[in-house]
Formats: C-alpha cells, structure tokens, sequence
C-alpha cells in the first residue's frame, strides 16, 4: 500500500477535527449521560417559564381562598386609654376656673355577618374559573415543556449528524485532493483539477465549522430548557425502527381529540368564564347588600362630664340588619359594567384565536408527520441503492473498472442516505410529540419510548 505523505498542515487538520468532535459533544467526559427522559427532569425543576406557571397557579388558589372570607363573619376589636386634662370656666366671673386630670378609655368588639352580597358570590365564581384557567394553563405549560425538550434533543441529534456528514466530506475531500496531487506529480491530473480540488476541500472545512457551530447553537437552545450541562451524551438510532403511522389515527380524529382536551383551548375557556363572571359581578354594584351586625362597647372614665361629677363606667350592645344600596355614583359603576363586557367579548375573540390556532399546528404536525414518513421510506431505498453502488465501485476497482473517486463517492452517497433517514425519523418523532402534546397526552412513557429506540455507542462498545 502507498502512503501518501502529510504536510504539517494536514496533520494539524486531522488532530483539530478529532478534537473539535469530542470536546463539542462532550463524549470524551467520564461522567454519567444524559438520557432524553433524565433532560425533562432537569427541565422540570429549573425551567423558568414552567415554574412560572406553577408559581402563578398557586397564587390563583391563594385569590380562590381568599374569596371564601367574604361569606364569613368579620370580627374587629379595638381598644384604647387616653390621659386627658380638662378647663372649666363658667361665665360667672366670681367661679374661678376648675381643672381637672383624669384617664379614660374604652373597648368595643363588631361582628358583621354577610347575608346577601351577589358581588361575593360572582367573586367566588370568578376565582373559580381563574383556579381553572391556571391549571389548565399549568398542563398546557407542561406539555410544551415536553414537546420543547424532545424537539432540542432531536435537533441537536440532527445537527450532530450533519457534523458527522461534512467531517466525512471534509475527509473525503482531502483523499481527493491527495489523489489530484499524486496524479499531477504523474502527469495524470493537471493543474486546474488540482486547483478545483483544493477549492472543494476548503468548501468542506467551512461547512464542517459551520455544522459545528450549529451544534453549539442546538446545544444552547436546549440549555435555555435546562440550565448549563456538563455534559452531554448523543446516542444515535437503532437499527431497522418500526415507528407507528399516523394514519393509525386519521386527522378528523386527532382535530376532534385535540378540539376537546387541548389545555391552552381549555384555559382560554375559563378566562371566557371569569371574564363572563366579571360582568356579574360589576352589575352586583347596583344591587342592595344585607348584612347581620352587632356590637359591644364599654366606656370608662374617672371623673364625670362636669367637675364634681363621678366617674362612670357606661356598656353598651346592639344585633341588626343593616341594608346598603348604591342609588348614585356619578355613572362610574355603569362604566364599569360596560368595560367589562368589552373584556368578554374580547375574552370569546382570544377563545376563537386560540381554537384557530390549536387547529392550524394540528393539521402542520399532521402533515409535517406524513412528509417524513415519505422521506423515511426514499431514504430506506436509498440506502439500499447506495449500499449496491459501493459495493459495485468495489469491486469495479479490482478489475480496474472503477477508480478511488468513484469508491469516495458511493461513500459519500451512502453517508447522505444514512444522515436523510436519521432525519427523517427525527421529524417522524417530532411530529407525533407534537400531536400528542396538542391534545394534552404527552406523558413520561411517551419519552421513555423515544429513548429506548436509541442506544448509547459508549455503553455498546463497553460491552
């Protein structure tokens, strides 16, 4: 066998793709990998967006309690103790003035029982509707989160495949150029195919730096779900994948599914309903309140109201009902009744928005699913015609039929059809993730699925 020798620039170029390969995808790390199902754990407990909507969740149950308090007794206290210093100078001028210090003080105890307030009642309602509108927008949250994480992961998967490709390129084109220069020291080759080679293979650098660079950036876009990784494993796909088609389920079944139990349809219904209960509870503004009242008061002073008097010590207590209606108030209640009635026509718009949207991703997953599907099965006979293809430069290079470009290219062929299929599967993934998460089923067994139809290259070649 003839080797071909390096320049120091060759040699520089094979030790910077080696290491570029292993620092970017952090295989060379002694560490525990990451599987898809461990990133949504992580995304879970540190997404900011989703805590978000966890946090906002709970603040809406606060509100919820918060609104019972209106239907029960308000009990207030108040106490107080005061020193005072009094004059008293009659008109007489022969009385001189008199002046006296004494202390008093008092203490009093008020109940007050609601009977009739509609303005708590569609108070509660509204609180309610909001308690609903933030679970379901907690479960819209979640979905997303999965659906995001598993479309990161698989990108990074397809970037990484791409980086693969154009390292193979990159490879390739360098055997070409050396093959050129061997054949121009010959007089085979001359001098422009040379120059063209040379200008191929530095094409292929640029396009392995930019796949690397698309790399870091898919990483980034996964680490905005995660928070910063030390590392991370990308396993690549087993061999001869079943998925199942979309059309086990056609679309009119999806589309009715996903209209039903879509969580961000869902929240926007509720936000419909609190706003709905909002109107009521501005028009309650023009309706009477009925409370039950009582009180206990007890006063006590050292001296009496006029000098010489005695002190006193005075207890008093009363149980009413006491009735209030606004007759007037300058219009401002009115206003408030029209504002939110605007609100709820704008909550039915938002309602609709929503529908329309939820529909327009449905039928783009669906469809997006099917053009993978096709593209899975052209790759799958593309793999087989570049598989025949390699093997007939082979062999057409022992009988001296074929020539070393011809066995790079079929290589190169046969890499592309790999890259296409593994994409195509990726998208398939993306698709059905996207679906499910539409009609609010994503669950952990659904990632668990996606990660055990890839497997780790690190813990196969262990074994």
């Amino acid at each position: 066998m003839t080797l071909i020798p390096l320049s120091h620039g060759r040699c520089s170029l094979l030790i910077r793709l080696i290491g570029i390969t292993f620092l970017s995808l952090g295989l060379s790390l002694p560490v525990a990998a990451q599987s898809l199902s461990d990133l949504l754990a992580i995304a879970l407990k540190d997404e900011p967006t989703y805590q978000g909507t966890v946090a906002e969740l709970r603040a809406a149950q606060a509100r919820n309690r918060q609104m019972i308090g209106a239907f029960l007794p308000q009990i207030t206290a108040s106490v107080n103790t005061n020193a005072n210093q009094r004059g008293y100078l009659t008109r007489d001028l022969n009385v001189l003035e008199q002046k006296d210090r004494y202390n008093s003080h008092s203490w009093q105890v008020n109940l007050s029982q609601p009977l009739w307030r509609y303005s708590a009642i569609a108070d509660k309602e509204q609180a309610n509707a909001l308690v609903g509108k933030a679970k379901f927008e907690l479960a819209a949250a979640e979905q997303m989160l999965f659906s995001k994480v598993v479309e990161a992961w698989l990108d990074i998967l397809m970037a990484r495949d791409q980086h693969d490709f154009t390292l193979r390129q990159e490879q390739a084109a360098q055997q070409q150029l050396a093959i050129m220069e061997r054949g121009s020291v010959l007089g085979v080759h001359g001098l422009p195919q040379r120059e063209e080679a040379y200008s191929k293979y530095l094409q292929s650098q640029a396009e392995t730096q930019m796949a690397l660079a698309d790399i870091e950036i898919k990483r980034a876009a996964l680490e905005q779900l995660t928070g910063a990784l030390k590392s991370l494993n990308l396993p690549t796909l087993r061999d001869n994948l079943q998925l199942p088609p979309l059309e086990a389920s056609s679309l009119p079944d999806w589309l009715n599914t996903i209209i039903v139990h879509n969580p961000d349809i869902e929240a926007a219904r509720k936000a419909r309903d609190a706003a709905r209960e909002d109107v009521s509870k501005q028009g309650a503004g023009f309706i009477p309140t009925v409370d039950l009242i009582g009180n206990y008061t007890q006063n006590s002073q050292a001296v009496g109201g006029f000098p010489g008097q005695n002190g006193y010590d005075i207890t008093q207590s009363y149980v009413g009902l006491q009735a209030n209606w606004a007759l007037f108030n300058g219009g401002s209640q009115f206003a408030k009744v029209q504002e939110a009635k605007a609100l709820l026509e704008k909550a039915e718009y938002a309602l609709e928005n929503t529908r329309r949207t939820v529909m327009n991703n449905s039928k783009q997953a669906w469809y997006s699913g099917l053009v993978s599907q096709a593209k899975i099965r052209a790759s799958q006979q593309e793999m087989i015609a570049t598989n025949i293809a390699l093997t007939a430069a082979r062999q057409g290079t022992q009988s001296g039929l074929k020539s070393e470009l011809d066995i790079l290219q079929a290589q190169q062929q046969r890499y592309a059809a790999q890259r296409d299929l593994a994409k195509g599967y990726y998208q398939q993934l993306i698709a059905m993730i996207k679906l499910k998460t539409l009609a609010g089923t994503v669950t952990h067994q659904d990632i668990a699925m996606i990660d055990g139809l890839f497997i780790d290259d690190a813990q196969e070649s262990g074994q």
